[in-house]
């Protein structure tokens, strides 16, 4: 399934996995981001709240279970 995936793609999810990506959490660490909170709900802005929790994205991380569900 990575296989198939360009290389923009491949990049993000590892960038998800690994934890080092563009969001809150991690650009605290460097001094990039004021706070390591989510600016739509306040919450640690971390893959797993993004990818999973954050209320934001309800709508979406449906659709990507129903996509992932689907695929398998």
């Amino acid at each position: 399934m990575l296989a198939s995936l360009p290389w923009g793609g491949f990049s993000i999810i590892t960038q998800l996995h690994t934890g080092h990506v563009a969001l809150h959490d991690y650009l605290k660490c460097f001094s990039h981001a004021e706070s390591p909170f989510c600016l739509r709900c306040q919450a640690h802005e971390t893959p797993e709240h993004f990818l999973v929790f954050c209320t934001c994205f309800t709508h979406k991380h449906l659709q990507l279970w129903h996509d992932i569900l689907h695929t398998v």
